[in-house]
C-alpha cells in the first residue's frame, strides 16, 4: 500500500510540474474554499461485500445528511483536505448506476474528466469515498484540459486534487488557437469538445487507465434525448457505459446517470467546492438549444412533478450501447420495405396503364370493325337495288 501511494504521488507530481511550467496566466483562486470543521463523530465508513448491500445501507438513512446541511468541509489532516461526506441520496443512486451497468469491475483503473464544474468535483468525492467501501478494489486519477484561454482558468485545481492525494494530470492545449487553423464547417463549442474528448483519450492510454468516467447526469441524458428526437428525428441520449472502438477497448462510463442536477449543485454548495466557472465567449454570445430545451422541461416539471423520473424510464433502454445497432437494423428493414413496396406501387401503376391501353384499344378496334360492318351492309344494299 505504501509503495501503491508513493507511486501515486510521484505520477501526480510529475504530471502537475508540467503544467506549473507553463507559467500563471491568472490568479489562482483556491483562497475560495473556505475550510470549517464538522460537528459530531466521524464513524469510519463500512465496507460492502456486495453492490445491493452498499444500496440497502444507502436506503436506510437517506435523511441522515440533512444534519449536516449547513456543515463545510472539515480542516486538512496529515495533508489532505478533509471533504464534506457526500448524501446518501447521491450515493445510492451512483451505486445502483453502477451496479445496474457493471461500470467498475474488480482491479479497474479509473481517470475522471475533472473540468472543474459542480457536477465533476461532486463525482470525484463520491468515487473516493466508494474506494473505502465499495464490493470492488478499484484506482482513481483525475484529469483535466486546460484549453488556455483568458475566459477559463483551471489552473486552481491543481493544488486541490494534489492536496485530495489523487494522482493528476493537467493536459494543456491552446485549442482556440487551434480551431482558428484547423475548424471546418464546424462550431467552436463542438471543435472544442471533441479536442478535449481526444486529449483525454490519449491520457488514459498513455497512462493505462481502462475507464474514462465523465459526470453527466440524469437531466444532461433527458435534454440530449429531447433534442435528438425534436430536431434530428431520433431516438439517442449518452449512453451509460460504451467502448471507444478505436482506442484499444477503453471504456467510458457516466456514473450519475442516475442523479439529478439539483443533488450536485446542493452538494458542491454546502462542501463549498471549489467550483471552476467557465465564462467562454462563445459559449454564451447566443442563446444554446440545450438551454432552452433544459428551460422547456423545467417549465413541464413544474406542471407535473414526476416528469425526469418518467423520462428517464423512457430512455432507460437507450443508455445500452447495444441498442444502437438494433435501431439501425430496423431502420434498414423499413427503408428496404419503403423501396421494395415503392416498386410495386410504380409496377402496378404500369399494369393499370396497361390494362386501360388495352381496352381503349379494342374498344377502338370494335368501333372500327362495326363502322366497316355497316358501310359493307349498305354498299350490298344499294348493289341490290
Amino acid at each position: 500500500a505504501a509503495a501503491a501511494a508513493a507511486a501515486g504521488a510521484a505520477a501526480a507530481s510529475s504530471s502537475v510540474g508540467q503544467a506549473s511550467n507553463q507559467g500563471s496566466r491568472s490568479q489562482l483562486r483556491a483562497s475560495r474554499v473556505h475550510l470549517q470543521p464538522l460537528t459530531g463523530p466521524i464513524r469510519p465508513p463500512a465496507t460492502f461485500e456486495t453492490w445491493d448491500d452498499f444500496d440497502a445501507e444507502m436506503a436506510a438513512d437517506q435523511n441522515a445528511f440533512a444534519e449536516q446541511q449547513h456543515a463545510t468541509s472539515p480542516p486538512a489532516q496529515n495533508g489532505k483536505v478533509q471533504v464534506m461526506k457526500p448524501p446518501k441520496k447521491l450515493l445510492r443512486s451512483v451505486g445502483q448506476a453502477i451496479r445496474d451497468w457493471n461500470m467498475i469491475e474488480d482491479g479497474d483503473r479509473l481517470c475522471l474528466g475533472l473540468s472543474g464544474g459542480k457536477d465533476s468535483l461532486s463525482l470525484l468525492h463520491v468515487l473516493l469515498d466508494l474506494q473505502k467501501r465499495a464490493p470492488v478494489k478499484f484506482s482513481l486519477a483525475c484529469a483535466t484540459v486546460d484549453p488556455e484561454t483568458p475566459s477559463f482558468d483551471p489552473r486552481p485545481l491543481i493544488p486541490y486534487v494534489k492536496s485530495l492525494g489523487v494522482p493528476y494530470h493537467f493536459l494543456g492545449d491552446a485549442i482556440v488557437d487551434r480551431a482558428k487553423i484547423s475548424m471546418q464547417g464546424d462550431s467552436l463549442c463542438s471543435f472544442c469538445s471533441r479536442m478535449k474528448r481526444g486529449m483525454l483519450y490519449t491520457c488514459c492510454e498513455q497512462h493505462d487507465y481502462n475507464k474514462l468516467v465523465l459526470a453527466q447526469h440524469v437531466d444532461d441524458l433527458n435534454e440530449s434525448f429531447m433534442m435528438s428526437a425534436l430536431h434530428n428525428g431520433q431516438l439517442r441520449t449518452m449512453k451509460a457505459n460504451y467502448e471507444v472502438p478505436e482506442r484499444g477497448g477503453l471504456r467510458v462510463i457516466r456514473p450519475l446517470v442516475y442523479c439529478r442536477e439539483a443533488w450536485t449543485r446542493d452538494f458542491a454548495t454546502k462542501a463549498a467546492l471549489p467550483v471552476i466557472n467557465e465564462n467562454c465567449p462563445a459559449c454564451f454570445e447566443q442563446p444554446k438549444e440545450r438551454d432552452r430545451i433544459k428551460k422547456l422541461l423545467r417549465r413541464e416539471e413544474s406542471l407535473f412533478p414526476e416528469l425526469s423520473g418518467t423520462i428517464r424510464r423512457a430512455i432507460l433502454p437507450l443508455m445500452d450501447e447495444r441498442i444502437y445497432e438494433t435501431i439501425k437494423q430496423l431502420n434498414r428493414d423499413l427503408e428496404e420495405r419503403q423501396k421494395t413496396n415503392g416498386k410495386k406501387k410504380k409496377s402496378g401503376r404500369k399494369g393499370v396503364e396497361n390494362e386501360s391501353r388495352k381496352r381503349v384499344a379494342e374498344s377502338e378496334a370494335g368501333a372500327r370493325e362495326e363502322t366497316r360492318a355497316r358501310a359493307d351492309k349498305r354498299q350490298k344494299t344499294s348493289e341490290g337495288s
